[in-house]
């Protein structure tokens, strides 16, 4: 009998640990509406590092500091600007810092980038399909998946450049991408079921420029690699790559590292607060004060209705404070507050 029970412990054992070891589907990705926050650190703690490959393999990356952020949303490609050149597209994201868009096909069966809009040094701003598409993930994504690719964009663009016209770059790219390990992944978030993707890309960057006289004449070609690790989670606080670690291809060295900075917000819906928690008065004239009655510290943080942080900072506990929004248009805004691993968000208008 004994033996039986230590024989069922063990599976029992075994059963939590597969448990773990999540797939991802289409359902779990965000959507029109969503808006995520995104944080950048620079220079991460030594403790930051992608670890073996592997299963059941647990990081803790709590460490990450937030030396900056930006906003990212995800929105309908025909409410863009660019959408004429990408109509096979169903999603776009918007990214707030450098006003780019990268466009996407998102279906049951897989998620493809479809071209991006963005600034390319000595072009401007320029829009580029790819050829073909990139695959970004194949749905069910799970352990132990593989794929090797190969795809261009191709950029063009009249340049001001003396006895130039225009300039044109096609970037080639191998990129190989495997499901290497599974676990559990800690950030300032919280801690959730991930798996993680090795990759690797192999860049080839052609230049040409119209010179003169002469025409289209071969400028540069320029190679590079670049790898990367990234952690995708099937949470619904997340919907996105969790984390994203930045390393040199040859040393191995942790260059840098994006993270998400908080949950995903769903078109920033109100949510009650806690009993401790209250803010007023509501609508707003120039001033609105948090009061915290509880024992602990709240970390807050005010968004526009697209998702744009305006100011962040700290509520001490058994105290009230002040936050000066006099200089904020009329309108709608939401105050986000989180207290531990609890989130809460107060829609607050500005008359």
């Amino acid at each position: 009998m004994k033996k039986i029970y230590i024989l069922f412990a063990a599976l029992s054992i075994v059963c939590m640990h597969l448990s773990a070891q999540i797939s991802i589907t289409s359902d779990e990705l965000l959507g029109v509406g969503d808006i995520v926050v995104q944080a950048f650190d620079e220079d991460p703690d030594p403790s930051i590092l992608p670890g073996d490959a592997g299963e059941d393999i647990i990081w803790d990356f709590s460490a990450l500091q937030e030396d900056n952020t930006d906003t990212f949303r995800f929105m309908s490609p025909t409410s863009t600007p660019y959408w004429g050149n990408f109509p096979t597209a169903n999603l776009a994201l918007f990214t707030g810092t450098d006003s780019s868009y990268a466009y996407f096909n998102k279906n049951t069966q897989n998620l493809k980038m479809v071209g991006v809009a963005t600034e390319v040094e000595e072009l401007g701003l320029v829009s580029s399909t790819i050829e073909p598409n990139e695959l970004f993930l194949v749905f069910p994504y799970e352990y132990g998946f593989q794929d090797n690719e190969v795809f261009d964009y191709y950029f063009e663009s009249s340049v001001t450049t003396p006895g130039v016209d225009s300039m044109k770059v096609r970037r080639n790219t191998v990129k190989d991408s495997h499901v290497d390990a599974w676990g559990s992944m800690t950030v300032p978030m919280g801690t959730y079921d991930v798996l993680r993707v090795h990759e690797t890309r192999d860049y080839i960057d052609s230049i040409w420029a119209k010179v003169l006289f002469f025409g289209w004449q071969l400028f540069a070609v320029e190679e590079d690699t670049e790898e990367r690790y990234l952690w995708w989670s099937d949470d619904p606080e997340v919907g996105y790559v969790l984390i994203n670690l930045n390393t040199d291809p040859e040393s191995g060295e942790v260059m840098s590292s994006e993270f998400m900075a908080e949950p995903h917000l769903v078109g920033m819906p109100e949510q009650k607060t806690t009993a401790h928690i209250s803010v007023y008065p509501n609508p707003v004239q120039d001033h609105v004060i948090i009061s915290n009655t509880g024992d602990t510290e709240m970390r807050y943080a005010v968004y526009d209705l697209n998702g744009k942080k305006l100011m962040a900072g700290i509520s001490n506990p058994v105290e009230k404070t002040i936050l000066d929004l006099e200089g904020l248009e009329s309108g709608i805004y939401f105050l986000r507050m989180k207290e531990g691993d609890e989130f809460y968000t107060t829609k607050l208008v500005k008359r």
